[in-house]
């Protein structure tokens, strides 16, 4: 049976590299291994740029904009009581203004105008990955996942539910529940310096410099993320990428080898 391995941090740690360099070394060692990267428009548990629609509002949808009908449902993900429409990835917008300005105003995750309620929130997430680990491939021995358990759900509960530890961890209790077959592992990479990482990141991605307030912002997300861990039912490991990812990888290999025998 195929494991999920969630690779997890704050911004600017490494999430992406560590995935990529974890599935080449799997690879290596001769296990059927895929990645998810976060924003990428397939990864089947990242609802970046997803608008959220009641049953009703997206019949209506349909109606006022007929001539995109094919383009709405082709981007729909189905859920019992509403429908999600993903309007774009980091690289591509997919719906042209004003249908795109309507999908934008109905943002579901990502610093929405209206939030959806909580509960609902963690039944889209809780379908999500039910969905998802019916349809997957069961000839994959490992599939990694960049931050998309703890990394932006607990970003999300934050910010547009202001949610304690504790409501965090009831949140992701659920979608353990339902990837708990799969045995879930995570990682979770940790810098012993967050300023000097973010800076190094940020200069490597061409971005602004991080200022005073986005560093503090991750040092405070660290700290709670770390303390949410400890309060979930799953098997975790901090990892100390301070000195490269060589001997990081090499940790990460021995554990999920270890496991796998």
């Amino acid at each position: 049976m195929k494991k999920l391995i969630f690779i997890e941090g704050v911004s600017g740690v490494g999430k992406t590299t560590t995935a990529v360099k974890l599935c080449d070394a799997l690879r290596t060692c001769g296990y059927s291994t895929i990645y998810h990267l976060e924003g990428d428009a397939d990864n089947p548990v990242d609802f970046f740029n997803c608008a959220y629609f009641t049953k009703a509002e997206f019949s209506q949808l349909l109606k006022d904009y007929s001539s995109d009908r094919f383009a709405l449902i082709n981007n729909k993900v189905q859920g019992a009581d509403y429908k999600l429409v993903r309007y774009g990835d980091h690289n591509t917008i997919y719906f042209a203004p004003p249908l795109f300005n309507v999908l934008k105003s109905h943002e579901g995750f990502y610093k929405p105008v209206d939030p959806i309620n909580i509960d609902k929130y963690t039944q889209v997430f809780t379908d999500c990955w039910r969905r998802f680990l019916s349809q997957s491939q069961s000839n994959v021995d490992f599939e990694i996942f960049d931050g998309s358990f703890l990394y932006h759900r607990t970003n999300d509960l934050i910010q547009n539910y202001d949610a304690t530890d504790e409501m965090i961890a009831v949140h992701l209790k659920a979608l353990l529940s339902a990837m708990s077959p799969y045995k879930p592992l995570i990682f979770y990479l940790s810098s012993k310096d967050v300023r000097a990482q973010l800076i190094q990141a940020r200069e490597s991605r061409g971005q602004a410099i991080a200022t005073d307030a986005q560093i503090d912002f991750e040092v405070e997300r660290k700290s709670r993320q770390i303390q949410v861990l400890k309060l979930l039912p799953v098997q975790a490991c901090i990892i100390d990428i301070t000195d490269g990812w060589a001997k990081a990888i090499d940790e990460m290999m021995g554990m999920i080898l270890e496991e796998s025998l």
